[in-house]
């Protein structure tokens, strides 16, 4: 997501790169969990009651007493509910010295439109985090209103819990129902669970199961959760599973619930007795559950697969539409002057001087996209003019490839993003098994809005399936407001075509002009920021985990045989993957197949990453 800080920008070439002063930067002491919950809501409905959703946002300071929300996350849908207890929450970075502002937005969904225009809003309170962590059992209740009116429609609840940095594995628990109550009148009835834990002398939610519908003896799917969101690590913390019937057109029936803990989950050895108090006496034992299954399941770290032998891999996409300005201006955004970099080149240098330590063969793919060749304009072409093998060796080799390219390429466009997503979704498709562990990172360097939105998120949510991340680096000050929305912080992509979501955010994009005059690093740290969670939440869908670490023999070279060095240009081998000569690069250039919106990037190409 872009950088919270209006960083004052204007990156410098690494060289000419001096350390910055000032204060450092602040540092977490620890991470909260928020818990949401409503009270008597302003029905909006006229037939039935409000189904309400809220929308978190985090302030951020533009023009005093102006703020920047941007969108932390969204509950789920509490349908026909005037006084919601939300399951989802929301983890925050606590910083004691930091104005941490938030403000909190329900609306009431009246249809499964991705946006909120049509639907009716409720009202929203402000605070920051202090406040709610401040307040008496880091528990703040405040009236919800619309702009400067004082009038409530009603209050909502925000509670506060410090997170167990110790606790980092998972629990994954698998529940069974037997002999549930029958509730509906023609048929049996339609189940699904709630868990709640103990906060402060109250229950609050921490998961929904799915529903099973036309059964009294259901079995649901086995669920996933950090064990900080279910107990905060604590075994022993008392937990409520409640049942309840589903009803299409109204709230559901409440079935039965029981009193537990993690400890007697785990152990396995219980059958819990529901019990609904408000049926007549003799009748209040309304079914039974029971643990089908629960372990402790470890969460790894992105150290772990790498140490385990993972294999990243970093692909690079370059813009080489119109609209970037004549190579040969000045103010072109391609102009190469003498002695310093330009914001394509600071881009590639920034993210490849980081993820070269990790890429294990120092090659990368590396692509145009948006330039005339051959007579067509190609929206995706090998940079170095052979797409039989377009990889360039190291970040220098990526830059001599970039710089020759100028040279040989004429600036066409429009900006079309899917060939390019849709060549990086074939190399990242190469199996990947427990034994076989790879990731890949396609860098996106652009200077503005594409034109071909639905085909891009088509092929996003097609790579959200694969081990496949995005970065999209903004340069110029052209307008990126669908770079954002690719971004997905706003919520999961849906495809246009097959409506399918993506199954996990995978595009990050960064405007670069938020870090000119900066220390390259902090671009690097930007953009890189989200990956290694990316990848480690790619192996747990895939329920692949680190393999051993890798022990490597030692070895000691002979005196005849130089060792690596540090610098870039050091460390490059004009042996391995050497971008064409100028005089050769007219040629290889010329000669590579012209990809053109109407057709798709050559198939049968097979490369070796």
């Amino acid at each position: 997501m872009p950088t919270p800080y209006p960083l004052n920008p204007q990156v410098q070439p690494p060289m000419m790169m001096m350390p910055t002063n000032g204060p450092p930067p602040p540092q977490c002491s620890s991470k909260v969990e928020l818990h949401i919950s409503c009270r008597n809501l302003k029905n909006m409905d006229v037939l039935s009651k409000s189904d309400p959703r809220v929308l978190v946002y985090i302030g951020y300071p533009q023009n005093h007493p102006q703020f920047t929300w941007k969108l932390l996350g969204e509950t789920e849908t509490v349908r026909d509910n005037l006084n919601p207890n939300f399951v989802k929450s929301f983890v925050l970075d606590y910083f004691f010295e930091e104005v941490q502002h938030l403000k909190f937005a329900v609306y009431d969904i009246d249809n499964s439109t991705a946006t909120l225009n049509d639907d009716d809003f409720i009202g929203e309170m402000t605070t920051t985090l202090g406040e709610i962590c401040g307040s008496r059992g880091q528990k703040l209740i405040k009236h919800l209103c619309v702009g400067h009116s004082k009038t409530s429609r009603g209050t909502i609840i925000v509670s506060a819990e410090q997170i167990n940095s110790n606790v980092t594995d998972d629990v994954e628990i698998q529940l069974a129902g037997i002999s549930l109550a029958k509730m509906d009148f023609f048929g049996k009835s339609d189940p699904f669970f709630i868990i709640e834990k103990l906060h402060n002398g109250q229950y609050i939610n921490v998961f929904q199961s799915e529903t099973i519908m036309n059964t009294l003896n259901p079995v649901w799917k086995p669920f996933r959760m950090p064990l900080t969101k279910l107990c905060n690590g604590d075994v022993m913390r008392p937990l409520k599973i409640s049942v309840y019937d589903y009803d299409k057109f109204s709230q559901p029936d409440f079935i039965g619930e029981c009193e537990t803990n993690l400890d007697s989950i785990m152990k396995g050895t219980l059958s819990l007795k529901l019990i609904n108090k408000n049926k007549k006496k003799g009748k209040e034992h309304t079914g039974d559950l029971v643990a089908k299954s629960a372990k402790l399941v470890k969460n790894y770290s992105f150290l772990d697969f790498i140490s385990g032998g993972l294999r990243m891999n970093l692909l690079v996409a370059i813009d080489f539409t119109a609209s970037n300005g004549n190579v040969t201006d000045p103010h072109s955004l391609h102009y190469n002057k003498p002695g310093q970099m330009n914001q394509y080149e600071s881009a590639i240098y920034a993210v490849g001087q980081i993820l070269s330590d990790y890429d294990y063969d120092k090659k990368f793919p590396c692509f145009g996209y948006g330039g005339y060749i051959n007579g067509s304009t190609s929206h995706c072409f090998a940079l170095n003019g052979n797409p039989q093998q377009p990889e360039c060796y190291g970040v220098e080799g990526i830059l001599q490839a970039y710089r020759q390219a100028l040279n040989n390429v004429s600036l066409s466009g429009p900006t079309l993003f899917a060939n390019v997503i849709k060549t990086a979704c074939q190399i990242a498709s190469q199996p990947i098994s427990q034994q076989n562990q790879e990731y890949y990172i396609l860098l996106i360097i652009t200077d503005g809005a594409i034109n071909d939105m639905d085909s891009t998120i088509e092929e996003i949510v097609r790579g959200s399936e694969l081990p496949l991340s995005i970065i999209i680096v903004g340069v110029g000050n052209a307008d990126f407001k669908s770079m954002v929305t690719l971004d997905g912080d706003d919520g999961r992509l849906r495809s246009p075509y097959t409506f399918k979501y993506a199954s996990r955010d995978i595009v990050q994009f960064v405007p670069f002009n938020q870090f000119k005059n900066q220390p390259y690093t902090y671009l690097a740290k930007e953009v890189l920021a989200e990956i290694p969670q990316q990848v480690t939440e790619f192996m747990k869908m895939r329920n692949i985990v680190p393999n051993p670490r890798v022990v490597v023999a030692e070895y000691v070279p002979p005196m005849s045989e130089e060792l690596p060095r540090g610098s870039l240009s050091e460390n490059y081998n004009p042996n391995l993957a050497t971008p064409p000569s100028s005089s050769s690069a007219i040629s290889a250039v010329t000669t590579t197949t012209a990809v053109t919106s109407t057709q798709p990037y050559p198939t049968n190409v097979q490369y070796k990453i």
